[in-house]
């Protein structure tokens, strides 16, 4: 690729002592480049800045700028915008839209959705050394979101309202390798078996079964995307299973849930659904009342 050829060339026209230069005898890959290079940094902060992404000249400074002011959190972080390989920008991806610029825990919504984005991020060094090496499993893909989760687990992060950088996306990006290798199901599954029994369901907003099948449902969206009929089947049925309630209320809208039939609704899983929404019913039905008995209780006490 054109980055390739002339980043070596960009950084022996820089003349600064601050800057050096370390070039692997072989492409030591991703996570191996991470590694090797945490092992070795000197600053206290460090910043990733991974294929052909684009930081905006302010970036470095103002991420800095945010974790000198907050010395109790682990990560800096802010907003990025789309580029495509052609150079047109595209959406800008809001990282986290409600909440402002403040340090604040985010294990919890992390696990809900992985917002943050690694060319818009700043990190203490310290942190990372923390947690690497890269585990082999998450050489293939979701890395960032399985370190962002061990980060939360160690401090706050803060969030900057600013676009800071450019996230470069392809017409055959990693997104669509994820999902014809199954790479992404396989690893979404062991970042939440690994993460989420230490979540605070109370923080979720959610139970944590319904988290799991939420993502179940975006990656059975993306298998069906790109035609693999019989494994977003699968993981409907999945979820029908364990959380039907959640195919019929928003943001599972009615048209989505129209396209879910066209991906063939068979007796098995109409029973499923059925057999699941029944538990569900009567699990809500035995939470009120266990919550109307808790809630007599001290009435009975004090009448006493």
């Amino acid at each position: 690729m054109p980055h390739q050829k002339t980043t070596p060339r960009c950084f022996a026209d820089i003349q600064d002592p601050r800057l050096q230069v370390i070039r692997n005898a072989q492409n030591l890959g991703v996570a191996q480049s991470i590694n090797h290079g945490m092992a070795i940094a000197t600053a206290p902060l460090v910043a990733r800045y991974d294929g052909d992404d684009v930081w905006q000249p302010h970036a470095l400074e103002r991420l800095a700028d945010a974790l000198d002011a907050h010395p109790a959190a682990v990560v800096a972080y802010g907003d990025v915008q789309t580029i495509n390989q052609h150079g047109e920008l595209g959406d800008r991806l809001h990282s986290h839209t409600d909440q402002q610029p403040r340090s604040a825990a985010v294990f919890e919504p992390l696990l809900v959705q992985h917002f943050t984005c690694a060319p818009a991020m700043l990190f203490r060094r310290d942190a990372w050394r923390k947690v690497l090496p890269w585990p082999e499993q998450f050489k293939s893909g979701l890395g960032d979101w399985y370190f962002n989760l061990k980060f939360a687990q160690m401090g706050p992060f803060v969030y900057l309202p600013e676009r800071l950088a450019l996230y470069r996306v392809h017409d055959q990006g990693m997104h669509t390798h994820y999902m014809q290798s199954a790479v992404g199901e396989a690893n979404t599954r062991a970042i939440l078996a690994e993460f989420l029994p230490l979540a605070d369901e109370s923080k979720l907003g959610q139970s944590r079964r319904q988290v799991r099948d939420r993502h179940l449902m975006a990656i059975a969206a993306g298998y069906r995307f790109i035609g693999k009929l019989s494994d977003a089947r699968r993981l409907w049925l999945e979820v029908a299973r364990s959380s039907p309630i959640l195919l019929f209320k928003a943001p599972f809208s009615p048209q989505q849930f129209r396209r879910y039939c066209s991906v063939g609704i068979t007796r098995r899983s109409n029973s499923a659904c059925a057999e699941g929404l029944k538990t569900q019913l009567n699990q809500s039905r035995c939470n009120r009342y266990n919550r109307a008995s808790r809630q007599a209780d001290p009435i009975r006490l004090t009448q006493l």
